[in-house]
């Protein structure tokens, strides 16, 4: 019997984080990590 296929990932559907600082925290994760932003409350 054979190992299944490992998953790729596609993307991320839905994450929350809250942060202190939500200027620097946005910066570091769209700027540095290349995150894009859909929404923002």
């Amino acid at each position: 019997m054979s190992a299944a296929p490992t998953p790729r990932v596609s993307g991320i559907n839905h994450v929350t984080l809250a942060v202190s600082d939500v200027t620097r925290s946005l910066a570091f994760y769209r700027d540095v990590l290349g995150c894009t932003v859909r929404a923002r409350w």
